[in-house]
């Protein structure tokens, strides 16, 4: 149903991502990233049920309140160095004297939209109910698109705050205190998990951990560990879509004691799992 809005959809959410990824000023920033986070409800919702209805609203609601800290973040900023330019080096000057408890409020406010965005603790909650709710094929892509034009803004926006050192507050222990969460959360949460969807959530949740500490060094290399760190988990996350959902179409089910005994019938998608995982 409603093919035409659906193909619509999930190219406006793939450019919104784009833009995201390309923005240098905090007003197309976040033009993208409500193109991204709208689509992104939008889509949710096309299971057309009850499930993929309460999914959307969850997601809605968390991120609404991301977005709106996210503003009050880049509004503080602006205060502070008078740009909206985070790549001009007026804001990275202007930072490096700047009061360091309002530095680091309006650094946290910001960073909210985008550990909401890349489903990183402690903004993570929405994505359990809303992977349960996807099909697989939309699975693979909020676990992919959203997360790495997040990143990849973040970054950007980071090394704006960092300002080449000088800023007054120390952004690698903030990094590796949320990276240090989500790790924990995803890792252990996952383990409890008896739905593959859910369990798919929190494995995503967890590879933010991963990319985070990534992100944590903040140093020139930086960029080219967590491009190559996307593109195996990208492959992986596929590979692992792809073999479950071969698995439920197979057994009818989602959860994980359905697939017991499954690898000598279901050989390609037992292979394909594996090496994903």
């Amino acid at each position: 149903r409603r093919a035409s809005e659906y193909y619509f959809l999930l190219l406006a959410m793939v450019w919104g991502g784009q833009w995201l990824t390309l923005s240098n000023h905090f007003v197309s920033m976040l033009v993208s990233f409500e193109i991204l986070s709208i689509t992104g409800y939008l889509l949710v919702n096309f299971g057309f049920d009850q499930r993929s209805a309460e999914g959307s609203l969850k997601y809605f609601l968390f991120g609404a309140a991301a977005t709106a800290l996210m503003i009050y973040g880049a509004s503080m900023l602006y205060g502070l160095t008078g740009t909206l330019d985070f790549a001009s080096s007026r804001m990275a000057e202007q930072l490096a004297d700047a009061d360091r408890n309002l530095t680091l409020i309006a650094g946290l406010a910001l960073m909210a939209g985008f550990l909401f965005k890349i489903a990183a603790a402690p903004f993570h909650f929405w994505a359990p109910d809303v992977y349960e709710s996807l099909p697989w094929p939309m699975l693979a892509l909020f676990s992919t698109v959203p997360k790495f034009a997040g990143l990849a803004a973040l970054l950007k926006v980071l090394l704006s705050l960092h300002a080449f050192g000088l800023s007054p507050v120390n952004w690698t222990i903030a990094l590796g205190a949320v990276a240090t969460l989500t790790l924990i959360a995803g890792n252990f949460a996952a383990l409890w998990q008896q739905d593959t969807r859910r369990l798919m959530a929190w494995s995503s949740v967890a590879q933010s951990g991963f990319m985070l500490i990534s992100l944590a060094s903040l140093s020139a290399t930086t960029g080219r560990f967590l491009v190559f760190y996307m593109a195996a988990f990208a492959a992986g996350n596929f590979l692992t879509v792809h073999g479950l959902a071969l698995l439920e179409k197979r057994t009818g089910s989602g959860r994980i004691d359905a697939y017991a005994g499954q690898g000598m019938g279901s050989v390609w998608s037992s292979v394909a799992l594996t090496l994903g995982l």
